[in-house]
């Protein structure tokens, strides 16, 4: 086993960014056994870094690492876990948690409104300064359409989407300059210039109202 994992390791059979390894035997195959490694079985790591090619330090950008071989079964994980269920270990995690409830009548007008009145047509940007606009709305429909179709959830999931696009915001933001979304530019090493533009932008779409039609010349 340990001349197999060194084999791993070597350039000729795992390329610098191959991560995960798993090895086993016919012996060990019969008792569902194998012995992996998660991460970086060339031992070569990377983390992210401020203008890398390969790994740019974007938000999410996770460094590959050599975290080792251990060995792994379901049949040992699945006994562990029949040993925890008698001893009781799990009922404070199995007990139902109740849902929350929310008034969301003050913003059920929000979020009520036929497919039909969504955007129609067709938008063209007349400059770059224009993207907001056109990436913001887009986004916005998108919104709208994934929407449920049942009136007493969608209030919910409205808030829900845009809550998860500020958060995306923010973690972008965390990372990058900040810049007005009318200076947003076309970037192939930041997400700053796409995302600003289009969750901004989007921002300003939902004020003006989600049940208007809009059908640009």
């Amino acid at each position: 086993m340990p001349s197999v994992a060194r084999l791993f390791a070597t350039s000729p059979i795992n390329l610098a960014h191959a991560c995960d390894g798993k090895i086993t035997t016919s012996e060990m195959a019969e008792k569902l056994v194998f012995w992996a490694h998660h991460g970086k079985v060339t031992l070569r790591e990377k983390f992210p870094a401020k203008g890398a090619r390969r790994m740019p330090d974007l938000p999410g950008a996770q460094p590959h690492l050599t975290l080792g071989y251990t060995a792994v079964t379901p049949l040992w994980l699945e006994a562990r876990l029949d040993e925890a269920r008698a001893a009781g270990r799990f009922a404070p995690f199995e007990k139902k948690v109740e849902a929350q409830e929310l008034d969301l009548e003050a913003v059920a007008a929000r979020a009520d409104f036929e497919a039909k009145q969504l955007w129609q047509g067709r938008s063209s940007r007349r400059a770059a300064a224009d993207h907001w606009l056109a990436s913001g709305t887009a986004g916005y429909w998108q919104i709208l359409h994934d929407l449920p179709e049942e009136k007493a959830k969608r209030a919910r999931a409205l808030g829900d989407a845009l809550a998860r696009q500020n958060v995306l915001l923010q973690a972008t933001l965390e990372r990058e300059a900040d810049l007005p979304a009318r200076e947003a530019e076309r970037s192939y090493t930041r997400y700053a210039p796409y995302r600003v533009a289009r969750v901004r932008g989007r921002s300003r779409s939902t004020s003006s109202g989600s049940s208007s039609t809009t059908t640009p010349s």
